[in-house]
């Protein structure tokens, strides 16, 4: 078979994850973020961004990439193989891009429909203060009331706002190329993995030759065991055959 080539990269993400701000933060972040970082690697729709990016087969990410948290951190390691030595580092970079957009975009997205949703409420807002100052005056409670949901408006569009800058700035975090750590391509050893396939196979093999034998064996010995109270009845009944030939008649 031809020969399959592989390496190792390793993702960073103390700049995205943990602390206040992030999407992902607490005493689970870490966790929680290997296990969604998981699933995206090695999901279709990442796959297929991976693949296009790339230029390697979708058939050959499913095949090929291994995903793995660092210990306890939310650091990951993406290991790919295949059979093109020119596509492993580029795999292993598309999968870590196209993973962590699907993670962070979406996020960034639902930012600016909030904010675009709060400026529409903040230009409603005013307009209806003006309406009611024309109408009533600035003495009135009404316009005293809608100038209170006025400040209410631009209050939820200045969070909205920082929620977009938050979202944008772990998205571009999650964008930077110093992240990816990638190692030299190496060349894996078939034999070695042949080696760890067939011996365990082989053993399990034997094991069970043993084990087939040993159940006939004993089924065997059980047949015999059963027929031999029939045998010694048999030989009480007629001696002469348990003794050997009969004797001449005399006389004759």
């Amino acid at each position: 078979s031809p020969p399959e080539y592989s390496a190792t990269a390793t993702l960073s993400t103390t700049a995205f994850v943990g602390g206040a701000t992030n999407q992902f933060t607490g005493t689970q972040a870490a966790s929680s973020f290997a296990a969604a970082f998981t699933a995206k690697a090695t999901g279709p729709a990442v796959q297929e961004t991976a693949s296009e990016e790339s230029g390697v087969p979708v058939s050959d990410l499913e095949d090929g990439i291994q995903v793995a948290q660092n210990g306890a951190s939310s650091d990951m390691t993406i290991t790919f193989s295949g059979p093109d030595k020119d596509s492993v580092v580029p795999a292993l970079e598309a999968v870590k891009k196209a993973t962590l957009n699907s993670m962070f975009a979406a996020q960034v997205t639902q930012a600016e429909a909030n904010v675009t949703n709060a400026q529409a409420a903040v230009v409603a807002a005013n307009q209806r203060l003006r309406q009611v100052t024309l109408n009533y005056g600035r003495t009135d409670p009404l316009t005293v009331y809608q100038g209170q949901l006025t400040r209410v408006a631009v209050t939820d569009l200045e969070r909205a706002r920082s929620e977009y800058q938050m979202a944008m700035s772990q998205l571009t975090a999650a964008q930077a190329d110093n992240i990816l750590y990638v190692s030299d391509v190496r060349t894996v050893s078939k034999t070695r993995a042949l080696v760890s396939t067939v011996v365990p196979v082989v053993g399990a093999a034997i094991f069970l030759s043993v084990i087939f034998v040993m159940i006939l064996e004993m089924l065997a010995h059980s047949r015999r065991k059963s027929r031999q109270p029939a045998l010694d009845a048999k030989d009480t009944r007629h001696p002469r055959a348990a003794g050997g030939a009969t004797e001449a008649p005399q006389g004759v």
